[in-house]
């Protein structure tokens, strides 16, 4: 009887070994599959000079002039998104295709929404790939033109890779209020609050600046330089997108920064009044509205009663 059941027993174990080896094969038999790790490798990375981005969002193309890239010929762009555009092109890796549930439903979706990137060296097209995918998983895929989607990603990092690629213009654009260079290269900074019309001017040459009429500390003056010269804006507002900002926007200003550089080129910060309730700060610079989050606007809504000198 014991030996009946230990039979049984045997019986049972073996057919549950060979459930779950069918299981695993069949769940994890796509994520085997090999793919090509040199599809979506773009060669002679140091020779693009020229990146196209078209979507159905916007078209973007980004242009290195021999100094600097450009966005769409106009602005000039971010430094830190063009160096994760090039970590991003650098590192990323194929990891599996899309699974065959999913496959059709993932072509669409790239069709509809992709991104196409062209890559070029001195007009030559080096590779061109679809990207998009699953921002909130996140999961990104990427496709060349005829093929497949390929699940692509970052080794070592739980990162959209497909994200760079499905920027705006405005998102690929430099956001430093004043790309003067180092404040070191000032010639004079003017704050004007427009309430009471108080006004004070920084001035000076090297690194010896001081507040005009007064005795300034030295440390607070250069502070406030650094925080002035390294103010970057968080994005842009285009009119029309809230009621509530646009008002904001059609009355005064709380202050404005004005800088002169030692070629006499100024540029102009207008900085709106924070509303209650609202993380963020507008401005305007050369005509455009750009956001601020509200700390770093306080650094320079300094008074000139902020740098006197502290008597020993």
């Amino acid at each position: 009887m014991q030996e009946r059941k230990n039979k049984r027993l045997a019986v049972s174990m073996i057919i549950l070994v060979i459930t779950i080896v069918v299981f695993w094969f069949f769940a994890f038999r796509e994520a085997k599959i090999e793919v090509d790790e040199t599809a979506f490798v773009v060669e002679n990375m140091a020779g693009i000079d020229r990146v196209d981005m078209i979507s159905s969002r916007d078209t973007v193309v980004l242009r290195y002039d021999g100094t600097k890239w450009m966005v769409n010929d106009t602005y000039l762009a971010d430094r830190r998104t063009i160096q994760v555009l090039f970590g991003t092109i650098e590192h990323v890796k194929p990891r599996r295709p899309v699974s065959e549930k999913r496959k059709a439903e993932a072509i669409e979706q790239l069709k509809a929404t992709g991104t196409t990137v062209t890559f070029f060296s001195k007009d030559v097209p080096l590779k061109t790939y679809i990207v998009g995918g699953i921002s909130q998983k996140p999961e990104a895929w990427f496709q060349l033109p005829g093929g497949e989607p390929v699940i692509m990603n970052i080794p070592g990092y739980r990162v959209y890779a497909s994200g760079v690629f499905e920027q705006t213009v405005n998102d690929w654009r430099d956001k430093r209020v004043f790309p003067l260079g180092y404040w070191r290269n000032f010639k004079s900074l003017t704050t004007t609050f427009t309430k009471d019309r108080e006004t004070f001017i920084i001035s000076g040459k090297g690194s010896l600046f001081n507040v005009e009429g007064m005795e300034a500390d030295t440390a607070k003056v250069n502070t406030y330089l650094d925080d002035v010269s390294l103010l970057v804006g968080e994005g842009f507002y285009t009119a029309g997108q809230r009621q509530r900002i646009d008002s904001l926007l059609a009355g005064p200003t709380s202050f404005e920064v004005t800088v002169t550089d030692v070629g006499n080129r100024s540029q102009k910060l207008e900085v709106f009044p924070p509303l209650r309730n609202e993380a963020d700060v507008y401005g305007r610079v050369n005509g455009e509205i750009m956001i601020f989050p509200r700390a770093e606007m306080a650094r320079i809504a300094k008074k000139k009663s902020w740098f006197r000198a502290t008597p020993e």
